[in-house]
């Protein structure tokens, strides 16, 4: 596994001379793509922070709601500018619309713009769950007319009684499944995410059972129509974070250097953890392979949170579906629990996936 810096370094940034213009302390990883190319959801967390950065400590906001688009690839080389605009500081709302630049030798390139949308949440401080809890009532229910979340499919064993992904591809590699380069291949794609989330591998998910479109495999899920066909997993942020119901600016003590909020930290883990796995999921959905596609790349999405305090240090449960593809886009999501089944947050994306060979002749698909 490639040494990578601890999860607030790697998502941290810093101050300029402009009080809405931050860098990126480190360089962004790679993840989820065999191109030299940088994660997106490394992205999309360092945006996160750039905008909380800038939200007032006073009172209790907690993000509800993110959503952007890639404007182009990131070079894992340069760093990132994080442009910040304030659009809106109510007494309920507050919303921050962020531009990562790259500097590179042709100027300028703007990768990703993201809007963060933050809500008041006073009855979600740590002192009025207590009091909720001890009432017996559900902390969500406060001031809330409905109550109601969806259940998981797949999740019906705890994370501790499953197989961790490495000991799925060594089974595999050992039954002849797979080989020696097709691991080394997908354990390079995922060494990032690795570095930071433990992960546990779901029972039937077809993500997993096709090892990520390098593998062509049957599986009962085959006969449902493909929007039903389900893929997760359970994981967990490594660094531990401050509890996300606090509101405070949080410094973890091997980042001095490094305040940020705590809500904005967990917000951050989410999104960076979310970003990954739709892309390639209509691949095994579908039973292709990776190679079959010239471009499977996200171009937009939103990530929405349905709860106001949550901490990705305990386990949660992400499953995910495809939901429609054509005119050279996918569109796919995921919903995340925690391990007491009330639902966390909900992402979705649409991809341009266009295939490795477009025609007869055999000429490389362009898009």
């Amino acid at each position: 596994m490639a040494t990578s810096p601890e999860f607030l370094r790697l998502i941290g940034v810093k101050k300029t001379s402009d009080p809405w213009v931050f860098e990126s302390v480190s360089l962004p990883g790679r993840a989820g793509n065999i191109r030299p190319i940088a994660y997106g959801g490394c992205s999309v967390a360092v945006a996160i922070n750039a905008a909380g950065q800038t939200v007032k400590t006073e009172g209790r906001f907690v993000p509800y709601s993110v959503t952007g688009h890639f404007l182009g690839p990131a070079s894992l080389d340069l760093h990132f500018t994080c442009h910040v605009q304030p659009l809106r500081d109510t007494r309920s709302f507050v919303t921050r619309h962020v531009v990562l630049k790259q500097e590179t030798k042709k100027g300028p390139r703007s990768c990703l713009e993201l809007t963060l949308d933050l809500v008041a949440s006073p009855h979600s401080t740590k002192a009025a769950i207590d009091a909720a809890t001890s009432r017996g009532r559900d902390p969500a229910s406060v001031r809330t007319l409905l109550r109601y979340d969806p259940k998981p499919r797949l999740a019906r064993q705890p994370p501790e009684e499953l197989e961790l992904p490495s000991d799925v591809l060594k089974r595999r590699v050992e039954s002849g499944e797979l080989d020696d380069m097709a691991v080394m291949l997908q354990n390079e794609i995922m060494d990032l995410w690795d570095a930071h989330f433990e992960q546990r591998v779901l029972p039937g998910s077809l993500i997993s059972e096709r090892a990520m479109g390098l593998l062509l495999k049957d599986s009962n899920q085959d006969r449902l129509p493909v929007q039903e066909r389900t893929s997760g997993d359970w994981f967990r942020l490594y660094q531990k974070l401050p509890p996300g119901d606090g509101s405070d600016a949080y410094t973890a003590p091997e980042e001095p250097e490094l305040p940020i909020a705590a809500s904005i930290a967990h917000a951050a883990a989410c999104g960076f953890a979310l970003d990954g796995g739709l892309a390639p999921l209509p691949l095994a959905t579908c039973k292709r392979l990776i190679t079959d596609a010239a471009a499977a790349s996200t171009i937009d999405f939103a990530v929405r949170f349905h709860t106001d305090y949550f901490d990705m240090n305990e386990w949660h449960v992400r499953e995910m579906h495809t939901v429609t593809s054509g005119w050279s886009r996918t569109f796919s999501e995921s919903l995340l629990w925690d391990r007491h089944g009330r639902l966390v947050a909900s992402t979705s994306q649409q991809n341009v996936m266009t295939p490795a060979v477009e025609d007869e002749d055999g000429r490389p698909s362009k898009l």
